[in-house]
């Protein structure tokens, strides 16, 4: 009878153990998938602010080749409520930007 107590005891110890092991490399599998999942926030969050920067560059540059044209009062009024427009929507995607990076 006292030998099978230390047997008993060892036994339990070494499913504690196994289950600490478990536990452990599951844990070790979530933190590579939260990595996983911020270095891919990362990249879309970097892809965001290419496009914003490139709306940017265009809405600037379609401005200055608006500006720079010819028109009658009426036209320049359409022109402008664009530029308003757009203007408004590189704010809107500048402010997303914005909240995605903090």
């Amino acid at each position: 009878m006292s030998t099978k107590y230390p047997i008993d005891i060892h036994v339990r110890t070494e499913q504690k153990i196994d289950a600490l092991t478990k536990l452990v490399e599951k844990m070790m599998a979530d933190l590579d998938q939260i990595k996983t999942d911020e270095d891919t926030e990362s990249a879309d969050i970097t892809a965001l602010a290419t496009a914003v920067t490139t709306l940017i560059a265009s809405v600037n540059s379609l401005k200055a080749q608006l500006t720079s044209l010819p028109v009658s009062p009426a036209n320049q009024a359409k022109i402008d409520a664009i530029a308003a427009e757009a203007e408004a929507n590189v704010a809107t995607a500048q402010a997303a930007l914005t909240a995605a990076q903090a």
